[in-house]
This record gives structure tokens, sequence and C-alpha cells, in this order.
């Protein structure tokens, strides 16, 4: 396998160019020069996913800021929420309906076709499952790399070199938020988004820390409460999507997770936005980013 130039109506393309008995040639975005390590072709259903495995040079990890942290917390109608460290900075939140909306068009044709298939006696999927399953695929996949896209420019942009996402690697085994959210929840693949950020963030030297995410919903960020369990908790959160303090100041519930994901990896992370008493400014009325 070979990366070869070419000239195509005079505009100058890259190909993948395999042995002739292939015959395969594929647009790529590598150039000739790319140290290719290796290639991989997997079985996608109707289809065949190719994959290729080169070396590149890594940025030097530069000291941007001593105290630019931006937190992560995951989750499904909110599928980031974030807060950063950076004093007067609001916190953002990406739009994870589209994901919702995904799955519930993939369930709904999935069980229609199973209805098709059982009424067949067929014990295997056939090729609109297969088709159907892909294309689900593509479109989160689709998504989950503009979202994480976006948020290492965002990185990049405000001199953050070190990135907190809250993940659990079992909690889709003991999640318990109703049939509907239940299954919605479980068809969202958290750690390929998590793998997005990861690497994207690597290629600009950016540091990635996962930690697991417990307490971090109950415990109140605005009150800097410890994270950990607590008989009585000093704030509360509403079925509204909204975490109450106990001084009753109301923030997004995911924006408070966020903060307490932070403080998880560093206690004192947000240690002067507190002490001069920014910290409600940075946390009421997020961002909310468009993916497109």
């Amino acid at each position: 396998m070979k990366i070869k130039e070419e000239k195509e109506q005079e505009k100058e393309k890259f190909f993948i160019s395999f042995p002739k008995r292939v015959g395969l040639k594929i647009v790529t975005r590598l150039c000739p020069s790319t140290k290719v390590k290796f290639a991989r072709l997997i079985p996608m259903g109707t289809k065949f996913k190719l994959e290729i495995v080169y070396e590149k040079e890594i940025e030097e990890r530069k000291k941007r800021h001593a105290e630019r942290v931006l937190a992560l917390d995951l989750g499904v109608n909110n599928l980031v929420g974030g807060l950063t460290t950076i004093p007067g900075e609001k916190g953002f939140l990406i739009n994870g309906r589209p994901i919702k909306a995904v799955n519930q068009w993939f369930n709904k044709r999935r069980a229609k076709l199973q209805s098709i298939y059982d009424k067949q006696g067929l014990n295997t999927w056939g090729r609109k499952m297969l088709t159907l399953q892909l294309e689900r695929m593509c479109k989160i996949a689709d998504y989950f790399h503009k979202a994480s896209r976006k948020i290492i420019d965002y990185c990049l942009e405000k001199n953050i070199d070190t990135i907190v996402i809250g993940y659990n690697p079992r909690w889709k085994q003991k999640v318990n938020m109703g049939k509907k959210n239940n299954q919605t929840f479980v068809f969202i693949p958290f750690k390929s988004l998590i793998d997005k950020i990861t690497y994207k963030a690597e290629e600009k030297g950016i540091k990635v820390i996962p930690t697991e995410e417990s307490y971090t919903s109950v415990c109140s960020f605005l009150d800097n409460e410890e994270i950990a369990f607590h008989p009585h908790y000093a704030g509360k959160r509403t079925h509204r999507g909204l975490f109450i303090s106990t001084r009753g100041l109301k923030i997004n519930a995911d924006i408070n997770s966020a903060g307490n994901i932070g403080r998880k990896v560093f206690p004192t992370l947000f240690s002067v936005m507190f002490n001069y008493g920014i910290v409600w400014a940075a946390v009421v009325h997020p961002v909310r980013w468009k993916i497109s």
C-alpha cells in the first residue's frame, strides 16, 4: 500500500494505492511523505472500514497557564457540560439531543425490522438491519468528531493545558434513569467521545485526565461541599435539570457536576474564583454551543 499524488481536473489529490489485484484507489488527506506503519480492513456489516496507522510528530506539551483547567461532565440531554478555571469565563453546554434523536430513530427502525425478521423466522440480521446499524454509527461518530474538535479549539483559544473528564467504565451496567432514559444512555458510546477528545488533545500537547465521578452530581459546587457521601447534602437537584444550593441559588446541574469533577482531581482548583466571589458569574447562564 502506498500514498500517491495525482492530478485530477487540474487539482492535486492524494490517493491510497493498493496492489493491482485489489483494484482499490481511495482519496486521502495523507501526503506521500506520511510514514505509514500498517493498514487494517474492518468488516462493518455491508461495508468495510479502512484504518491507516501512521507516525505523527506530537507537539511538545507547553505550559500554557498554571491554573487553566477545563472540567467536563458527560450526559444525555447535554452531551457535554464544561467549566474552566478562567475568571469570568462562563461554562458551556453541548446539546445531546441530536444523539438521542439518532438513537430513537434507530430503535424504532430496528424494532420494525426485527418484527419482520421474527415473522419470517430469521435468526440473523439482514442487509437492511446491518445498513441501519452502520448509518447510526456514522451519524454518532460524525457528531462526536465535531464536538471534540470544538472542545480542543476552545482549549487552544483559551490557553488551557489540562482537561479533566468524568467517566466510570462500568456506569452503563448500574444506571437507573427509567426505561426510556436507560435505553438512550446505554446506546451513547461515551468512551468513544472520550477517546476522540483525548487523541485530539494529545496532538496539541494538552493533557487529559479521566476520573471517576461518584457523588459529583449530588454535592453542591457553589457551596464548595466536600465530594463524598453525606447523610444530608448541601443542595439538591430539581427535575428541570437545575441544581439548587443552600442559599437558593440555581445553576445548571451538568455545570454543577463539571465543577465537582474538576475538584475531584484538584481539590483547590476553583479556590481563586471562590475567594474573590466570582464563581457565580461562571456557572450562571452557561453558553450553549451549536454543533453543525
